[in-house]
């Protein structure tokens, strides 16, 4: 086995070992950004064989693995491959530490009250209090007399058409309505147009108007005229019969 392929051999294996610790790092700061205080180092130790042992400020310890080893003998040593995915790894999850190590608890909202004048206050978990602004106002001016039945007046314009008014002074208010009625227009007049609720006999038969602007005829569709009363059968003809002459009545005299 030449040297470049021992290198490459301890590379890979170095690389697997690094990748092993670097996903139970990862679980565990995914652990600790799930807590509400995080977790940072204490104290570091280096024991008698060479392992880095870490103290974490919870009490739990970390042996991060071998950092001393034995002198080793005098070789060429092969150029150093680029860093691996494993290195920026690393990187990442360092730069994730030092956040969640300066990372201060938010405080929250422990309580609230409205205090005389108005004001909405909020007091945190820490200890501090946040003005929040006024949420109470103050009573408003009062309204004007409302318009009621004595200021009524009532227009109907002779068709379908009726008009609520209120008048006080210069203040008015109107209120215009139309009453859903069946006028009587009498006989269809072809050519002529009706609105919604005439009624007009044709054929012998009453139809109502079911729109506006309608200028169709009745007997069509249905959504342009309903048969409202329809005409009757003829009656059967009449049986003349000749009376019999009126028998004389006699008196006494």
């Amino acid at each position: 086995m030449d040297l470049q392929q021992a290198f490459d051999e301890g590379f890979e294996a170095v690389k697997q070992y690094v990748d092993g610790e670097l996903s139970a790092l990862a679980k565990r700061l995914d652990a600790l950004e799930g807590k509400s205080e995080p977790v940072s180092v204490a104290g570091a130790v280096v024991d008698r064989e060479g392992h880095l042992i870490l103290t974490m400020s919870d009490g739990a310890t970390k042996d991060v693995g071998l950092i001393c080893g034995k002198d080793g003998a005098t070789e060429i040593v092969p150029p150093v491959p680029a860093a691996s995915e494993s290195a920026n790894e690393l990187t990442a999850i360092l730069k994730r530490l030092d956040t969640i190590e300066a990372t201060t608890p938010p405080a929250a909202v422990s309580s609230a009250l409205i205090d005389r004048g108005g004001h909405l206050v909020l007091t945190l978990t820490d200890g501090a209090t946040k003005d929040v602004g006024p949420v109470c106002g103050t009573d408003g001016k009062p309204g004007e007399p409302g318009l009621g039945f004595d200021d009524l007046a009532v227009a109907h314009d002779g068709e379908r058409g009726l008009t609520l008014s209120f008048t006080r002074g210069e203040q008015v208010k109107e209120f215009p309505m139309v009453l859903p009625i069946v006028i009587d227009r009498g006989i269809h007049r072809e050519g002529d147009i009706y609105a919604k609720g005439d009624g007009v006999t044709w054929a012998g038969s009453f139809w109502i108007s079911q729109k506006d602007d309608n200028g169709d005829k009745p007997g069509g569709s249905p959504e342009t005229w309903r048969l409202s009363v329809k005409k009757g059968r003829d009656g059967k003809d009449a049986v003349v019969r000749e009376q019999a002459a009126p028998t004389p009545i006699k008196l006494r005299g």
